[in-house]
């Protein structure tokens, strides 16, 4: 996750598109200001750019700023706000993060897997509605037969 300083307080976020204002300074999708690694707003002498794998942000060919991450481990943790997320405690900084400028990681699901398995197990549950359902038709009818006699 990325430290981001929204309303002067640090939140989380794993959205990774950045982009950098009039005033040079590396902002999120949702306009909060990207934290470096030591918490710091992350001002650029250009609007151009680059990030290399572990991190580290490169314009003009100086070095400007590491990027501030947080590995968080117990999601129960995480509360939302907006968008982006509090940490109730510590963020420690992530470890063996791999960055790779011009790409968006996607979700974590197979779109098209998920919706086959939703549509099974509707299918059973179709199926499973259908068996209880003819169960309370042989029961209605044991009922019926019972009044007569």
């Amino acid at each position: 996750m990325f430290a981001v300083e929204q309303n002067g307080e640090t939140l989380y976020t794993t959205n990774g598109r950045f982009a950098v204002d009039e005033e040079r300074f590396l902002r999120s999708a949702d306009g909060g200001y990207i934290l470096s690694d030591v918490g710091a707003r992350i001002q650029l002498p250009s609007s151009e750019f680059t990030l290399s794998g572990d991190g580290q942000i490169t314009s003009l060919g100086q070095n400007v700023a590491t990027l501030g991450t947080a590995q968080i481990d117990d999601l129960a943790t995480l509360e939302q706000v907006g968008n982006d997320y509090r940490v109730n405690g510590d963020a420690p900084p992530a470890a063996n993060v791999q960055f790779q400028q011009g790409f968006i990681e996607e979700a974590n699901v197979d779109l098209d897997r998920t919706m086959a398995d939703l549509m099974t197990t509707y299918r059973q549950f179709e199926a499973n509605q259908k068996v209880v359902q003819a169960y309370d038709k042989s029961a209605e009818r044991a009922i019926e037969i019972a009044r007569i006699r």
